[in-house]
């Protein structure tokens, strides 16, 4: 009998926890801190009793000329600078996890499906972001992000009572100014598809890590003779070949043409990307994420 959502629930906070345990605190390295450095405040500070807080940012296409500081802006030649309160500067990290059926495959059962790895590392990296105070957003949710000492917790719930959604690509967030993404999927959606939502996300400020979740079989083609490949998708027909060994190679071309793209489209927009098989250890691909979201440290 399969596990009831409340004890998946228990397991995967769980099971997060402790892999977030092995690794620091992350701190997220968000761009304003940049702004801080500009206007000569070195890190966060904290606002005493009845004391306005101020911080600033460059001024970007969107924002409202009222909240241009021109004595600010005045000190860089060449540059304007909005201010904002400390409750806008508190930085969020949105998190994407692909809720689509292409997830929930799994080629042996001595290793999870790639969902289950997947929504186990976007909640270690939920666990981790709490712990240094920042404000986590589930991407595709409708809520509003979470933080706190119960912002794991609410997180994995709000994930896995995600509905599955086929589309494969990761929403647009309708937030003004830059955003930050962890992107996590098998990203096996169309390349079009895929670079066409890509270059909107580029194209609204966003930075982002893309974190592709794979099963070993679908890198390694171990397949071999007369074998039936079912589809993920409803209204797709299964492929039945004689042989599949004689498919291996055209398999890996393409397979490795579009992952290629994949990283060729990270590194045009500066953002980065990495893979992560479910035959491999979880705490590798967090950390791999930790390193991408935080180069300065390491």
């Amino acid at each position: 009998m399969a596990p009831n959502p409340q004890d998946r629930l228990h397991h995967l906070r769980g099971q997060a926890e402790t892999l977030a345990s092995t690794l620091p605190p992350l701190l997220l390295a968000a761009e304003q801190l940049a702004a801080t450095v500009l206007a000569g405040v070195h890190g966060r500070r904290r606002a005493g009793p009845g004391e306005t807080f101020w911080q600033y940012r460059p001024y970007v296409q969107g924002d409202s000329y009222t909240q241009i500081d021109w004595r600010q802006s005045a000190r860089v030649a060449d540059r304007l600078y909005v201010r904002q309160q400390e409750w806008e500067v508190a930085a969020t990290l949105w998190i994407w996890c692909d809720a689509g059926a292409s997830l929930d495959y799994a080629s042996s059962e001595a290793i999870p499906t790639k969902r289950w790895r997947a929504q186990l590392l976007a909640t270690a990296l939920a666990s981790l972001l709490a712990r240094a105070g920042e404000r986590i957003g589930l991407a595709g949710s409708g809520r509003r992000p979470f933080i706190g000492r119960r912002a794991p917790e609410l997180f994995a719930e709000k994930l896995l009572g995600m509905a599955q959604d086929d589309d494969g690509l990761p929403p647009q967030i309708e937030t003004p100014g830059h955003k930050r993404y962890v992107l996590i999927s098998d990203f096996y959606t169309p390349i079009d598809a895929l670079e066409e939502r890509l270059k909107s996300l580029a194209l609204d400020h966003a930075r982002a890590h893309l974190i592709q979740v794979v099963d070993p079989s679908e890198e390694d083609f171990p397949f071999s003779g007369r074998t039936e490949f079912l589809p993920t998708k409803g209204g797709e027909s299964p492929l039945l070949f004689g042989n599949a060994g004689a498919i291996a190679n055209d398999y890996a071309r393409i397979y490795k043409a579009h992952r290629g793209t994949i990283r060729d489209l990270c590194t045009h927009y500066g953002w980065t990307f990495s893979t992560h098989r479910t035959d491999h250890p979880a705490q590798t691909a967090l950390g791999a994420l930790y390193r991408a979201l935080m180069p300065e440290v390491i």
